[in-house]
């Protein structure tokens, strides 16, 4: 009973160990797939980003070339109406204050007077008097104003030959072609509209939700112009523990990298001028997989806790029904047993009256008596077959009967069996008259006591 119950315990601990087992399985595997998954979104995630952040660039960058583009053909048309108020107001061409008057009334900066050949000689900056287009790369952008009297320029804006500032400066030819007129504008308001499109102002002005940091580096040396996170701006991408390496040409790579002491997830695209990189903190994406993983541990507990009180009631009834069936085998053991001794039992007085009946056949001469007799043995034989009948089905539930084949006279067993009823038959007037098949043999070969 101990040794039972010991391992019915055994058994249990085994099937909780299995059971938690499977579980952590279960888990682990949700896990992947969940990281798996989470992964997978947040590169799906990033793609969209970039795309966002290319279109945002490229419109910010056409607007400046438009915007630029406008302010050119104004300053050129101011250049035409200082050059037509030189040649129309006499005493203006050497009158400095009077043309200083005429730029601040056309609101520019600048106003110079070049000689035929290209060289400065009047203007409202004295200080500039005697450069010429061959005086630095900023003056001789317009050199080809010598050659062609019908062309106008503007230039973009550039540090200027004299003191580096930052001007745009248009020049064309008086209507008589004998003197070329510059204005020049320092172009506040352009100037405001580059900063305000600058790179880390479009990035840092991008709604981006929790966790998600974008970058957009120059393509060339890889150093950062623009990011959400104002720390890396200025830096290059190896400096942030990220790498361009694995960029085919101008395609987008997916990595997982640790930045700044966080891990992330990394999407890159590069163009011919920048590099587009989309990080996503990998805390922040899976952040919700604990939640996820402990709701399913507790529905697997709940599944594993039913399952526990189904597989013990199971076992439960399996012992005892292995109770019941042991309990029936003894009963039957002891019914078999039972039959077996009282079989014995009854064997012994009927051999006796058969024995004595022996004895009257042998010595009686009364027909009358030896009839009975006959009818006693008759009846003794049965009776002795029916209790060897009993013990061999006590021998049949062991296994244990044995046939005994012999040669035995089938009439004999026939008159053995009419003799045997012949007398209750009698009793109730009823007559028995045995018809037998004469194709049967007489003699046959087999266990005559069973038959």
């Amino acid at each position: 009973m101990k040794n039972t119950i010991k391992n019915k315990k055994t058994l249990t601990w085994q099937l909780f160990i299995l059971i938690g087992f499977v579980i952590l399985i279960m888990l682990f595997l949700v896990y992947m797939i969940l990281s798996n998954s989470k992964q997978t979104q947040a590169y799906s995630a990033s793609n969209l980003l970039i795309d966002q952040i290319r279109t945002v660039i490229a419109g910010n960058e056409k607007k400046e070339q438009s915007f630029t583009e406008s302010l050119k053909e104004s300053y050129i048309s101011k250049a035409k109406a200082v050059a037509y108020i030189v040649d129309n107001i006499p005493g203006t061409e050497y009158d400095r204050k009077e043309l200083s008057r005429i730029a601040k009334l056309m609101s520019i900066d600048e106003i110079h007077l070049f000689t035929v050949d290209g060289t400065i000689y009047s203007g409202t900056v004295p200080a500039y008097y005697g450069f010429s287009f061959d005086s630095g790369e900023q003056m001789g952008y317009f050199k080809p104003m010598l050659t062609d009297k019908t062309l106008s320029m503007c230039q973009d804006v550039t540090p200027n030959t004299a003191e580096s500032k930052p001007m745009m400066y248009a020049i064309c030819w008086n209507d008589k072609g004998t003197r070329i007129v510059q204005v020049g504008i320092e172009p506040k308001r352009l100037i405001e509209e580059m900063k305000s499109n600058e790179i880390s102002e479009v990035i840092s002005n991008i709604p981006v939700y929790e966790g998600v940091n974008i970058l957009v580096s120059d393509s060339e040396n890889e150093k950062i112009l623009g990011a959400v996170s104002p720390g890396y701006i200025g830096r290059s991408l190896s400096d942030t523990g990220l790498t361009a390496e694995g960029l085919e040409g101008y395609g987008t790579s997916y990595y997982t990298a640790r930045s700044f002491g966080k891990k992330v997830y990394c999407a890159m695209q590069k163009t011919d001028d920048y590099i587009f990189v989309v990080l996503q903190d990998v805390s922040v994406v899976n952040r919700d997989i604990p939640m996820t993983l402990a709701m399913l541990f507790l529905y697997l507990m709940i599944a594993a806790t039913s399952l526990a009180v189904v597989v013990k009631k199971m076992t439960d009834r399996r012992e005892q029904l292995i109770a019941e069936s042991e309990r029936a085998k003894a009963a039957n053991k002891a019914k078999s047993s039972f039959l077996a001794n009282m079989s014995h039992e009854i064997r012994t007085p009927i051999n006796a009256i058969l024995g004595m009946n022996e004895m009257i056949l042998r010595e009686s001469a009364d027909e009358d008596i030896l009839g009975y007799s006959e009818s006693i043995r008759t009846a003794g034989k049965s009776l002795m077959g029916i209790v060897n009948d009993i013990l061999d089905f006590s021998k049949i539930e062991a296994g244990k009967l044995e046939i005994i084949p012999v040669d035995y006279d089938l009439s004999q067993i026939i008159s053995d069996l009419v003799n045997m009823i012949n007398i209750r038959a009698e009793k109730k007037d009823l007559l028995i008259i045995p018809e037998i098949d004469q194709a049967i043999p007489r003699y046959l070969h087999g266990d005559e006591v069973r038959i």
